[in-house]
Order: structure tokens, then sequence, then C-alpha cells
């Protein structure tokens, strides 16, 4: 709550009931509050974790702590709840899997919507449509990408669209063959897991959404 809510969320952290020290008046008089409520909260939060986790291992990437902060995540979500994304970060968890050099991440598409007043990439529907995207790292053993066209935002079965023993990194993982071909919106949920040799498992998910002749990924 109090910031964005809907499909292009990434993760959730706490933004209500924040304790911290605030002015009252805005003078010298500090009182503790548990009240507080806003992004202002939530966002640094994130920002935090991602801190700990650099200052703990300087030599990671931007996309490895994307793929440990989503990873870690605590899943807290409802049937197609809007405001958490994958989960809501969990900062224990995530320092726990350090030392960790590997990266699971979809990416969004070369292709721009540059018309539209939502700025979406899109990849226009050819057939199949590749999906983008990096799984690679150390004791890396596999990846498969999965998807689900139930129209949920939190499926509980998936189907397998590809598994593969060869790394990917920012290239292409996978294709997706869509037969819809009317006028209709048709959302599209693909999930990445990267299997690690120690037995580790990396997540990274993405909503698409079909417009009959066209993909739009809809979480940037």
């Amino acid at each position: 709550y109090y910031t964005s809510s809907g499909l292009a969320l990434d993760v959730a952290a706490p933004g209500m009931a924040i304790l911290t020290t605030d002015s009252d008046t805005g003078g010298d008089n500090y009182v503790f509050t548990g009240d507080i409520a806003s992004v202002f909260f939530s966002s640094p939060l994130v920002a935090s974790l991602e801190g700990m986790l650099i200052s703990k291992d300087p030599t990671l990437t931007a996309d490895e702590v994307y793929t440990i902060v989503k990873s870690s995540a605590d899943r807290i979500f409802r049937p197609n709840d809007a405001y958490v994304g994958i989960g809501r970060i969990n900062a224990y968890a995530a320092m726990k899997m350090l030392p960790l050099h590997a990266v699971a991440k979809l990416n969004k598409t070369p292709y721009y919507n540059i018309s539209n007043e939502t700025p979406y990439p899109i990849i226009p529907l050819f057939s199949p449509s590749p999906i983008y995207g990096s799984a690679y790292g150390q004791n890396f053993a596999y990846y498969t990408l999965e998807y689900s066209d139930s129209g949920e935002n939190y499926p509980s079965t998936y189907r397998l669209l590809n598994s593969s023993s060869t790394p990917v990194n920012a290239g292409i993982l996978g294709y997706f063959d869509s037969q819809y071909n009317d006028s209709n919106i048709h959302k599209i949920k693909a999930r990445l897991k990267v299997y690690l040799q120690d037995g580790r498992v990396l997540l990274d998910e993405r909503i698409f959404s079909v417009y009959g002749y066209r993909l739009t990924i809809m979480n940037l």
C-alpha cells in the first residue's frame, strides 16, 4: 500500500506501522511512532538490503543482487494479489544465500511500444516469440522456463517451455508459441528457475499480456 501496485512489482517491503524517530512539530523534541505508513519506508528497506549484500560481497553484480533479493523473498501473496510482486523481502534469507555468483533473470524485450501511453516493451507475435533473459553463474547446472495461461497472478501449475544445461547471458531462454488469434487480452505468467550444482534453486517471474497479435511484458 501507499506505493505502486499491479503486475509491474518485483518485490514488496513493509511500509505500514513503521516504528521510527519523528519530529512532532519540526523542533528538537523527537517521539517514537508506530503508525507511519509510506513508500518512503518500504523503498529504503529494499535499498538497505541491497547495500548489506554488497557490503558483504563487493564483487556482486547488479543482476546477482537482483537474483538474490527475488529468490529469497517470502511468498506471502494471495491469489491475484497486486501488492507484493514475487514476495516480501527477507534480509536474513538473502544474506544466507551468500556467497552466490549466479543469475536468474527474465528480461524485457528489445522491442518497444512507443505509440501507447503505457510504455511497456512488446514483442510482435511471431510464431514462436522469443523470451529473453539470463541463466548462468558459478555452479550452474541447468534452467527451466515455464509458463501458465490460467489467467492468475500466482498460478499453482505451470507448463514447461524449455529446459537446458547451456547457460544463457542476456539471450534467448526459450520461445512462446501463441495460439491466440483474437483481439482479447490473455495473461501469461512466465517462471524461470536456475538450478545450481549445490542444490539451490534461483527464481524469477514475470507477467505477460498477449493482445491478439502481440506480446507485452507487464513487469519491466
